[in-house]
């Protein structure tokens, strides 16, 4: 399993802030970008939480509203490289990019289980995942994937 910094969208240093350019919440809606932050911190060997990585994608204009835009990461974070964003799950191909490229893989997953349709969580191998919505590590069949983002390192 690869280990990451663990965050939780509902830390209490963020959770307030709104999410890229909208009115929404880092707690309320920031699953995406808390994940991203568990795999910048994973890439860069230092802690970026989510709000700095909140205050770096604005900056490289990678939000529309409060959602990212995939393509514009590697403008906040020279490090990265982000690959493609799908719309289905495919097991075979995240298992290649964490067990052999050694890349957590941020996962779409069904989350109606905490009140949401969408919902995003990093897969970090060994059938584990980091959620978060509670900051902790859990198990990959906690919630049905429905989509997957893949990023790189550049």
């Amino acid at each position: 399993m690869i280990a990451v910094t663990s965050f939780t969208q509902r830390d209490p240093r963020w959770a307030n802030k709104k999410l890229g350019f909208s009115n929404l919440t880092i707690g309320g809606y920031g699953c995406t970008l808390t994940c991203l932050s568990s795999l910048i911190s994973y890439v860069y060997q230092e802690e970026y939480q989510p709000d700095k990585v909140n205050d770096l994608l604005k900056k490289a204009n990678a939000y529309v509203g409060g959602l990212v835009l995939w393509s514009r990461i590697p403008l906040a974070f020279n490090k990265l490289r982000w690959i493609k964003r799908v719309y289905a799950y495919n097991n075979l191909e995240t298992s290649i990019y964490v067990y052999i490229r050694k890349m957590p893989v941020l996962v779409e997953v069904n989350a109606v289980k905490i009140g949401a349709a969408r919902h995003w969580v990093l897969f970090l191998g060994n059938q584990k995942c980091l959620d978060p919505w509670s900051g902790n590590i859990i198990s990959t069949s906690t919630y049905p994937p429905t989509g997957e983002s893949f990023i790189q390192r550049a």
